[in-house]
Formats: structure tokens, sequence, C-alpha cells
């Protein structure tokens, strides 16, 4: 009778020292898998958000100056920045980042920078960015040369990108309002103004 109790308290003792040695195996990927998934959830939700960024500025765009479209959009709490075709110079085409580029093809992008290493700025990579092309045209053409100075000041249609509201850790729903205003007194006679409004 004592053997077999013996036995059976060896058993548990090999049996929890394998339990410990999985579970010092296991819990390291179980974290690395979490965090790649709240990436790749907040990356998801940046590109929905572009997306209906860019189609908002696309409806304007197309109907001409005085037209005015909304949309409600997440952005996750990793965004650090968004920009839209620039409003100075029409720059924001292509991305350089420190792991590749993503080349210039003559379109403004609505981009969404992101942070996921915690430091408060873009990573600089490019699995770090949500890149969505729109109708606008940028500061180059198609080949990558520069259209120059006066077609960016004369013709280019500039978004009043430094009117987003960011909150960098905090998750929130924008409304965001974007109106076509034409002046021909002002320094960029063709822009696309933008009101946000934090409602969640």
């Amino acid at each position: 009778m004592e053997g077999r109790g013996q036995v059976g308290l060896e058993f548990l003792i090999v049996f929890s020292s394998l339990m410990v040695l999985l579970a010092a195996l296991t819990l390291p990927l179980h974290r690395e898998a979490k965090d790649e998934a709240r990436k790749f959830s907040a990356l998801a939700e940046a590109r929905e958000s572009a997306g209906k960024i860019a189609a908002a500025i696309n409806a304007v765009y197309g109907a001409g100056p005085g037209a005015r479209s909304q949309t409600e959009v997440w952005f996750p709490k990793e965004v650090v920045g968004i920009q839209v075709g620039g409003y100075g110079n029409l720059d924001v085409d292509g991305l350089m980042a420190s792991d590749g580029e993503i080349r210039k093809n003559g379109r403004a992008d609505v981009r969404i920078l992101l942070d996921f290493d915690g430091d408060g700025r873009w990573d600089n990579r490019l699995g770090s960015t949500v890149v969505v092309d729109t109708l606008l045209p940028s500061r180059w053409w198609e080949n990558g040369e520069e259209r120059g100075e006066r077609w960016v000041r004369e013709k280019g249609v500039h978004v009043e990108d430094q009117n987003f509201i960011l909150q960098p850790g905090t998750r929130t729903r924008h409304r965001l309002t974007f109106t076509f205003v034409y002046d021909p007194f002002h320094t960029y006679p063709r822009r696309i103004t933008l009101s946000d409004e934090v409602v969640g």
C-alpha cells in the first residue's frame, strides 16, 4: 500500500513539473500572439477609417466647390498622426520608412501613422502605417517628377489636415466634416476644410 501512494506522489511531482515547464514556454507565446492581435486590430480599424476619410474627400472633390461630406470614424489608441494631401505643399504621396517605401503615384494619400512600441511617436515602419490613395492630385506627376510650385499654389486642392484632433492612448470616435472651398484671393484657392468633432 505504501508503494502505491509513493508512485502517486511521484506522478504528481513529475506532472506538476511538466505543467510549470509548459507554462513557462507557452506564456511568452501567448503574450506575443496577444500583442500581434492587438496590432492587427488597430491596423484594420485605422485602414477602415482611412478608407472612409478618402471616400469623403473624393466625394467633395468630385462634386466641386461648395460640396460637403460628413463621416464618422474610430481612431485606435495607437494613432499618433494623420496626414491628408498636405495643406502647404501637397507632399503626402508615397512613403519612405525605415523598412521600405511606397512609391509616389501622383495621387494624394490619406496616411495614418501608428505607435506600437509605446514611445508616443510613429514607429517609422511600413507595418505601423496605413496609406490609402485619394483622387486628389499630389505635388508629383505619376512618374515622380514635380509639378512645380506654381501648379501646387494655383491648381492643387489642399486639405486642412492639421485640424484632426488626436488623443494618443485613447480610442476615439470622430465626426469629420469636409467642405470644398474655392476662394481666388486665398494663398491656396482650392481647399478642403476639415471640422473634427470627437463624439465618443
